[in-house]
Order: structure tokens, then C-alpha cells, then sequence
């Protein structure tokens, strides 16, 4: 599935703060954090692992946006503009952004601690997730993802019920026929092998 999702991670856990080094305000805080497992989201389940993000901050075409709420239309900072800096540490995916003047009442509301939620979207690189299946649960892992945008939200967000149970009907169904595969592989091999068995039997007795 290469849909656009949206992630977020427990507010304790994104240490969003405003920061003050003389340069104006900037927001800064952790969009994603590392082999944390997300909420039970209906049966299913995620978690990020280290260097999940490489490849986008590695990219020089790489351009994520800052937004608030994941709004367009609050655009926080941006990476090609020098507004905002990304980076994996050993605790996940840091953002520092320094907003334009008219965005007072994001940094306002970061400094009382109105907002203290963080979140990021995403889309999951070719080959770049692992899934375990389970009879009551899924579990992927998110080994490569392209970042569109990350900032600080009023409230963390995650999937629907809807939504996860789409995720999960969607994971069964690869996997049922990527077992539908390897059964069919393993039918032949054996035909095979049985088709083998009695050529060499056949000969043996025709040269006896």
C-alpha cells in the first residue's frame, strides 16, 4: 500500500518543547520514536526500527515540510528553506524548526504546553517493512519510509478501527497468497520428484 499515513507517538514521548538560542523560537521534538510498539490498533500492531529514515534525510531532493496539525495551511518550516533541520538519533526521528512571526500562536501554545503531541506522514518504501502474522494480530515493522511532513499536533493521532481493519484485511490477503504460492512451488517440486522416482525405476527395470 503506497497511501500517505499519518503516525503520531504518545505526547510524554515527543518531548515537544520551544527553544530560545538567540536566533528566535524554535519549536523541536520527536515525530517518531524507535522499537516502540504502537497502541493494539484492532489487531494490528507497528513499530518503527533505527535508520527507518535514513534514505529521505540522505536524499538531496529531500524537502519535508513542518506543518501543525498536518495543515497546509500552518506551514511551520520547511528543510530546503534552512527552516527546519531532521536527524535519527538513538531515540528517533528530531525535528527543529524555527516558524515564520505570523505562526506566534503555534510557539505561544508550545510554551504554555497546549501542544505537546508530535506526528509524521509517510509512505512505506519498496520492500521497506516487515510483517509477522499471527491468529489475533499483525505486526510490521517499518524498515524504509519516505517522509512528506512532520510537526507538532494538539492531539496525537491514530489509525480508525476502520482503517486498521482495512490495513489488516489487506496484510492477510498477501500473505494467503503468498502461501497460496509457496504450497503450488511445493506441489511441483514434489510432482517432480514423483515424476523422477519412477523414470529411474522405469529405466532400471528396462536395462535389468
Amino acid at each position: 500500500m503506497n497511501d500517505i499515513a499519518t503516525r503520531s507517538i504518545d505526547m510524554d514521548l515527543a518531548e515537544v518543547r520551544l527553544l530560545d538560542d538567540g536566533d528566535g523560537p524554535k519549536i523541536q521534538g520527536y515525530a517518531a520514536v524507535f522499537d516502540k510498539w504502537s497502541p493494539d490498533y484492532g489487531g494490528f500492531r507497528e513499530k518503527i526500527r533505527p535508520g527507518a529514515f535514513k534514505a529521505t534525510l540522505a536524499a538531496r531532493s529531500s524537502d519535508v515540510v513542518a506543518l501543525f496539525n498536518h495543515d497546509v495551511n500552518f506551514v511551520l518550516g520547511r528543510q530546503k528553506a534552512g527552516t527546519m533541520e531532521l536527524e535519527e538519533d538513538g531515540k528517533g526521528l528530531r525535528f527543529t524548526v524555527r516558524p515564520p512571526e505570523s505562526r506566534a500562536d503555534v510557539i505561544e501554545a508550545v510554551k504554555r504546553g497546549d501542544v505537546r503531541g508530535a506526528s509524521f506522514s509517510f509512505t512505506v518504501r519498496k520492500n521497506g517493512d516487515t510483517q509477522t502474522f499471527t491468529d489475533k494480530m499483525v505486526e510490521r515493522q517499518l524498515l524504509a519510509v519516505d517522509l512528506y511532513d512532520v510537526g507538532p499536533v494538539t492531539f496525537p493521532f491514530y489509525p480508525s478501527t476502520k482503517v486498521a481493519v482495512r490495513m489488516v484485511k489487506h496484510w492477510r490477503e498477501e500473505r494467503e497468497a503468498q502461501i497460496d504460492i509457496e504450497i503450488e512451488k511445493r506441489g511441483l517440486a514434489a510432482y517432480r520428484a514423483i515424476t523422477e522416482s519412477r523414470s529411474a525405476r522405469l529405466k532400471r527395470c528396462l536395462t535389468a
